[in-house]
């Protein structure tokens, strides 16, 4: 593996170590009677991407490079006191731009098979969160008009 293609793993690897539903998972919202629904996809969510943070972080030290994992994006802190309506709109929209980033690095890993495979499955992994959150934002708006 090229030290180029390491640096991609690892920009991969740090948008799913430090997503929004990571950060959720640490940093506990307020959960308003009836919405737990919401947090739990986002556990699910943090849980399915913990998984694919061994596999993309395994990838990268077994090739002799350091995984580097990142750091929670600083306005993530702001979140916590969000009406958990407004942070599932946050946690959508968050999802949309690592389903973005994600479909990008997938291209610039063309000539390299097994890394674009990864990346591949992880952007795949994105898309199918982008539309559980979607789906838990219909839902919760149905139990906000009951």
């Amino acid at each position: 593996m090229k030290q180029s293609t390491a640096n991609i793993l690892n920009r991969a690897l740090s948008i799913v170590a430090r997503s929004f539903p990571q950060y959720v998972a640490f940093a506990r919202p307020y959960v308003p009677i009836g919405s737990e629904a919401v947090v739990d996809t986002l556990d699910d969510i943090a849980e399915d991407q913990a998984f694919m943070v061994e596999r993309i972080a395994g990838a990268i030290e077994s090739a002799g490079y350091i995984a580097n994992y990142g750091e929670f994006p600083m306005d993530f802190t702001s979140k916590h006191d969000l009406r958990i309506d407004t942070l599932l709109d946050y946690a959508i929209a968050r999802q949309q731009i690592d389903v973005d980033v994600l479909a990008v690095l997938s291209e610039e890993l063309s000539t390299a098979a097994a890394s674009r495979t990864l990346v591949d499955e992880t952007f795949g992994m994105a898309t199918a969160h982008l539309e559980l959150l979607e789906s838990a934002k219909s839902e919760l708006y149905e139990l906000q008009s009951i």
